[in-house]
């Protein structure tokens, strides 16, 4: 069950991100609605705190284990309102914090759960794939800490 203590929906939203002949690239999500986005998700009750809440959603989204990657915290957030007409979160406050998330090993995530597809982009395709201005301005912000 979401958390919405103070009528807010906290989500975390990681970059998950990996160096290939030199080039880093970033993995974006899907989800079955066709918006492309980071992987996350809102924060549940049952989470202890937002570590716990993505590495929850990685594991469900991706199928990573804490192994497989170095998990960093930013302190980089967004306040947004969800307008997305399709969401039952509509009308919604929401604050999205930005993860970075270096995959350790050769493991390729695959769309899991609620997610259609994952892609491997670079900085610049990326942002002009995110399809919702807050995840791309806080994309913008937290990548350049890779």
């Amino acid at each position: 069950m979401i958390d919405v203590s103070n009528n807010t929906i906290t989500t975390v939203n990681a970059l998950v991100h990996r160096g290939k002949e030199g080039e880093v690239k970033f993995l974006l999500a899907q989800e079955d609605d066709g918006n492309w986005g980071l992987p996350g998700g809102a924060k549940e009750i049952e989470d202890e705190n937002l570590i716990s809440t993505i590495r929850r959603e990685l594991k469900e989204e991706l199928n990573l284990n804490p192994e497989d990657y170095k998990l960093k915290e930013t302190d980089i957030k967004r306040e947004f309102e969800y307008n997305h007409f399709k969401s039952s979160r509509y009308g919604k406050h929401g604050v999205v914090q930005f993860f970075l998330v270096e995959l350790l090993n050769d493991f390729d995530p695959r769309a899991m759960g609620e997610l259609e597809n994952v892609g491997w982009f670079t900085s610049k395709e990326a942002i002009d794939r995110l399809t919702f201005e807050h995840i791309k301005n806080g994309f913008e912000e937290a990548s350049h800490f890779v």
